[in-house]
């Protein structure tokens, strides 16, 4: 609590100037600096990569007038463009991908619109890009964006498509293919999946001599753990260390909900059910190691690193909940600081498996290209098991790869080393336990917005959870009401 009231002032300021950021901000929101699946909130939030989500936490920065970069493949005349969102590394292999394209297609040329400035997932652009008329022939897209374009008309719905290419949806993880549909059609191809699971630093369990959970911990281990690793390491009357980091996106406080038997929106999307007991009893469990326990970095602490994946890179938390594209920051980073392992999350009161939200990034292809067949061809390839599996030779597979004999074999599975063959394992074994994220409507962001403004409250104490959540039902159920 000292440092709390220490920082009060302050830590007000900071939050509502990332609440300020967040307004108008998109499903997950992320300006684009790196590539992979992401919750979107996706992010988060989807699937969301590990700098999307960095900013899906903090609200979406303002951006500078939006920016692109053109990378291409092949010397076709029949030019197809490709928006995307990725970081330098991850477009020079996209660039390879398509090159194996252009080798059996040398009529066409692919070309990259990678959207470096140009709002969340590159949405901004992307949208003045179909209000101009010049849409890309094929979007990199994420749950939520793909959702509101497929809403407007702007996906070709690619059923009649598969059937006729006798095109097998069966080699996909199911829930890949699920949210690759909007209103039961198809209008995607998967590129990417991502589940959550929670992220252990090792060695802070072992210097407080806390044995790492197993699958049937509770939330009330979840704390109890959580204090017994918050401490003060220098003596100077100050935290230094916490248990964990509470990250404030649905992609995250979902499972919490849905685990205790709650609800965030009805199956239709129409109606806001975070005032249910079990709603708000989850929501009040998820934010208590912040606003009661002291036992979660508070807000503000690491100003120039808001993402919590980064704070837990620092080695001075204990536990953070991410998606697979987590591993490789942990894997790659130089000097290892530390030892980890993955767990589930922990389980409600009420029992059963906990639940987690799953994102999806996808492949889909304007309705109004004027190379339909050339696009349809790219797009098999992008999201096809020829292309997933060059993927996986090229760039490897981030998040969890579409393709379920990808996922299973021994490339994805020991991504990392042998040591971390079993966290890989419990990644993939949580896809027996999720759910659409609630941000898979046409009107996403504006009811995102609004969870995320209002929960920004409860974390710095200006509101309960109970006005929190009533706050958001009032506001969003006219957004719900929207066509």
């Amino acid at each position: 609590m000292k440092v709390i009231q220490s920082l009060r002032a302050a830590l007000v300021l900071v939050m509502l100037t990332l609440m300020l950021a967040a307004c108008g901000s998109g499903p997950g929101s992320a300006p684009n600096t790196a590539g992979g699946a992401a919750p979107a909130a996706s992010a988060a939030a989807g699937g969301a990569s590990a700098e999307a989500a960095a900013s899906a936490e903090a609200g979406a920065q303002t951006e500078p007038a939006e920016s692109t970069a053109i990378a291409q493949a092949g010397t076709g005349s029949t030019k197809l463009q490709v928006t995307v969102w990725l970081g330098q590394q991850e477009l020079d292999a996209m660039v390879k991908l398509a090159e194996r394209f252009t080798q059996n297609h040398p009529d066409i040329q692919v070309e990259f619109i990678n959207i470096i400035e140009g709002g969340p997932f590159g949405r901004d652009k992307v949208q003045q890009m179909i209000a101009g008329g010049v849409p890309p022939d094929i979007f990199m897209l994420n749950t939520g964006q793909f959702e509101s374009f497929a809403s407007r008309g702007v996906l070709a719905p690619l059923d009649e498509s598969v059937a006729a290419d006798k095109f097998d949806l069966g080699v996909y993880w199911p829930p890949a293919v699920e949210g690759s549909k909007y209103n039961g059609k198809l209008y995607g191809l998967p590129k990417d999946i991502s589940d959550h699971v929670v992220y252990i630093n090792k060695d802070l369990f072992n210097a407080a001599g806390v044995p790492i959970p197993g699958p049937e911990w509770t939330w009330n281990d979840f704390r109890d753990i959580s204090k017994k690793l918050t401490k003060d390491t220098n003596g100077d009357g100050n935290m230094d260390q916490w248990g964990t980091t509470i990250w404030n996106i649905v992609a995250i406080w979902s499972s919490w909900v849905w685990s205790n038997g709650g609800e965030i929106l009805s199956e239709d999307r129409k109606e806001c059910r975070l005032t249910m007991p079990e709603s708000v009893e989850a929501l009040k469990t998820y934010y208590a190691p912040l606003i009661e326990d002291d036992s979660a970095m508070p807000p503000g602490t690491m100003p120039q690193t808001p993402f919590a994946g980064n704070q837990f890179l620092t080695g001075v938390i204990g536990m953070g909940t991410f998606g697979p594209w987590f591993r490789p920051r942990l894997v790659e980073i130089e000097n290892k600081p530390f030892d980890w392992t993955v767990v589930p999350f922990p389980r409600s009161p009420k029992g059963g498996a906990p639940i987690s939200s799953l994102y999806t990034d996808q492949w889909g292809m304007s309705a109004t290209s004027d190379h339909p067949k050339e696009a349809w061809e790219l797009l098999k390839f992008l999201g096809g098991p020829e292309g997933h599996t060059a993927w996986s030779e090229i760039y490897g597979s981030r998040s969890i790869t579409p393709i379920k004999e990808l996922a299973l074999g021994d490339k994805w599975l020991g991504f990392g080393g042998p040591e971390h063959r079993k966290d890989n394992q419990t990644i993939l074994d949580q896809l027996d336990s999720t759910r659409p994220p609630p941000v898979n409507f046409a009107n996403a962001v504006a009811a995102e917005n609004v969870w995320n403004e209002e929960l920004e409250l409860v974390m710095i104490e200006q509101q309960t959870v109970e006005q929190a959540v009533q706050n958001i039902c009032n506001t969003i159920t006219p957004i719900l009401q929207q066509p």
